[in-house]
């Protein structure tokens, strides 16, 4: 994955030096007891005893410092790169095409970057240390049999083969399945995350039998394919267990019958042992390794073709204000039927100082037009749209949005934020400093009347649905710099004996911005300019 923060090519380093210094450390210590062993067996307890006993001792409080760093590396480490790594992956999907985008049910894709960035930074940054340790290990442990007693160097590496072939006939069949348990857990999981989503409406229409219906059936799917899947660890698992039990008999029986015979100390038969039963543990490690190779391969692949969606394609021009917006023979293609979606093409020009009143019904696409309006381009459409007689399609409608437009959206806050940090979205918000009689103002009163507590220190979730959309229609008036305003059915929820109040004070607020309401209140029939979608 080319998105390696500085963050994960340090926490990485560290795991590798102290896997190293671990394999080294882990070579050591079966040859330090060896010579221990000895020296008690034979008596030979004299200075040499004792400098190999402190030696001995050093080392297993070594292995305890580095121990107490790869946990700790493990934890925190891990914890920091998992998170530097998902921000820079959200950075590069809000700079991929919308259109693309779309696509993807938002849960799932939740879902499947959080498992799939999980499985490469555990590769990438805990997994490949170890491995490396692991063949650091082998490698060294493998030269020490060999001049210590090169039988065992023989059953190693013919247990070393037989291990390499049981891994080669399941490799393939295992990196399917996993691929499709994969799949099937995003899935999974983002039914379980919509589910919540839709409490109270499932509630409200008594569909909680159906809901769970439906997640058990998602579940058995995936539930088939992991019984699969262990099966097949089983199986493979069990084979070496048997192997390598069968090759530690073998070797515990020709080694005593060098120690009897004399061939070999007791010391060095011990350690032996160690360094045979240390090269089964690594050859474990290197088969579960060539299953997270699959599950990284699997993951990378899939972040992999988010990485390489097409970006948003934007201009470099940039206004300084936003004095007028045109829509020139414009009409948007249904993105399904390719079809225009308006009978008649609009032809309309937004000038500063006025309210706009876009209506139509239900599905004729006036949050689409919207959303095409501010550079969000979900579907295809035909005309051209201009800012200051400049196309859209010329502007950077990113910085075009950051700067000079102001948009409110009912889901946007998150529930457990508190008003005074919604409100502090642009800067921080001070109620002392709101000038008196200004339209922020104004609304800011409506907000807080009848309210016995400090409404700023509340959550988001404990608002009424009527005051939850008075401070998204303040905070969308309180953006710095906006000129563009587009107020997406604002007055929904608010009690009506307001609206009219509200539209007054819109009114101030559109004598040098461009407002636009998107609105089935009848209280919005006397703006003067509407905007008929047909």
């Amino acid at each position: 994955m080319k998105q390696f923060s500085r963050y994960s090519k340090k926490t990485f380093y560290l795991q590798l030096v102290l896997s190293l210094l671990s394999a080294v450390v882990t070579v050591v210590i079966p040859l330090l007891e060896a010579e221990l062993i000895n020296g008690l067996v034979y008596r030979k307890i004299n200075d040499y005893f004792f400098l190999i006993a402190a030696c001995a001792i050093l080392a297993f409080l070594f292995k305890l410092f580095l121990s107490y760093f790869i946990a700790r590396n493990e934890h925190v480490g891990s914890s920091v790169v998992k998170f530097s790594s998902y921000t820079d992956l959200l950075e590069l999907i809000y700079g991929k095409n919308s259109k693309e985008l779309v696509e993807y049910d938002r849960h799932y894709l939740n879902s499947r970057i959080n498992a799939d960035l999980e499985s490469i930074i555990n590769f990438l940054i805990f997994t490949t240390p170890q491995a490396i340790q692991s063949m650091v290990t082998i490698l060294f442990t493998l030269i020490l049999l060999s001049l210590l007693n090169p039988k065992v160097l023989i059953l190693v590496l013919l247990l070393s083969v037989i291990y390499i072939m049981i891994y080669l006939v399941n490799k393939n069949s295992m990196y399917a399945l996993f691929d499709k348990i994969r799949e099937e857990d995003s899935l999974y999981e983002a039914r379980k995350s919509q589910i919540f989503q839709r409490l109270f409406t499932t509630k409200m229409l008594s569909l909680e039998k159906l809901e769970i219906r439906r997640l058990s059936s998602d579940y058995k799917n995936l539930l088939v394919d992991i019984k699969k899947m262990f099966n097949k660890r089983y199986w493979a698992s069990t084979s070496q267990i048997v192997l390598a039990f069968l090759f530690q008999l073998l070797y515990f029986w020709l080694g005593g019958i060098d120690v009897v015979n004399g061939l070999l100390s007791i010391g060095i038969f011990t350690a032996t042992i160690q360094y045979f039963n240390g090269i089964i543990n690594s050859l474990d490690t290197f088969f579960d390794l060539g299953i997270q190779v699959q599950e990284y391969s699997s993951a990378k692949r899939r972040i992999g073709a988010l990485i390489s969606l097409p970006e948003e394609i934007e201009g470099e021009q940039a206004v300084k204000s936003i004095d007028s917006v045109e829509l020139r023979d414009f009409n948007i293609i249904h993105s399904q039927t390719q079809e225009q979606m308006y009978q008649q093409n609009l032809n309309v020009q937004l000038t500063k100082g006025s309210i706009y009143h876009l209506k139509g019904r239900n599905g004729i696409g006036k949050t689409t037009l919207v959303k095409l309006l501010v550079g969000l381009k979900l579907n295809d459409y035909e005309g051209a749209i201009l800012f200051n007689g400049i196309s859209l399609d010329s502007l950077n409608a990113s910085r075009l949005r950051r700067e000079w437009i102001s948009f409110n959206v009912h889901t946007h806050y998150v529930a457990d934020l508190k008003v005074s940090d919604v409100l502090s979205t642009y800067f921080t918000f001070d109620p002392e400093r709101l000038e008196e009689d200004t339209p922020e103002w104004s609304i800011y009163q409506m907000f807080i009347k009848g309210s016995s507590e400090n409404l700023l220190e509340s959550k988001i979730a404990t608002l009424s649905d009527g005051k939850r959309q008075l401070l998204n229609l303040l905070i969308t008036l309180l953006k710095p710099k906006a000129e563009l305003i587009i107020l997406d059915e604002p007055f929904s929820n608010i009690e009506s004996s307001l609206h009219s109040e509200l539209l007054d004070i819109l009114s101030l607020v559109a004598k040098d911005k461009i407002i636009v309401l998107i609105s089935h209140e009848d209280s919005l029939n006397k703006i003067r300019h509407e905007i008929s979608l047909v």
